[in-house]
């Protein structure tokens, strides 16, 4: 069984746009990275960091779009699930980061519930779809 909703489908695929923003944002925009996860950016270590951070969410965007696109609603729901174990270890980063406040913690908690939600809604149209059938 596909992700054939279209509005589920493209909130996914959108969810994947917004993590290769922020991927290439990591990547090329390392100051600006770096204060999202409280440590400063002038450290040789911080800016390589952050870079890793960056090539991660570029290669979520990737799986999440091209499973989106090509696997079953089973292995999205699955790499959904998975996948909050990166927001998870996020907020323990920042919340033991020198220099890590309150928003920051907010945008991965963001990050987390959007991934959690999305879950929720493949979930939830799996159940509809299997509903249907059975009818």
């Amino acid at each position: 069984m596909r992700i054939e909703a279209r509005a589920l489908r493209w909130t996914l695929l959108a969810a994947s746009l917004l993590f290769a923003g922020l991927g290439l944002l990591f990547f090329f925009g390392v100051d600006a990275a770096a204060s999202l996860f409280g440590i400063p950016a002038t450290r040789p270590e911080s800016q390589s960091y952050v870079r890793a951070v960056g090539l991660r969410d570029l290669a979520l965007a990737g799986y999440l779009a091209l499973l989106t696109l090509y696997a079953s609603a089973h292995a999205v729901l699955l790499v959904l699930l998975v996948t909050l174990i990166i927001p998870a270890g996020d907020l323990v980063l920042v919340g033991t980061a020198d220099q890590g406040e309150a928003g920051q913690m907010v945008l991965h908690a963001a990050s987390g519930l959007l991934f959690a939600g999305l879950a929720a809604w493949v979930w939830t149209s799996m159940r509809s779809r299997e509903a249907a059938r059975s009818r």
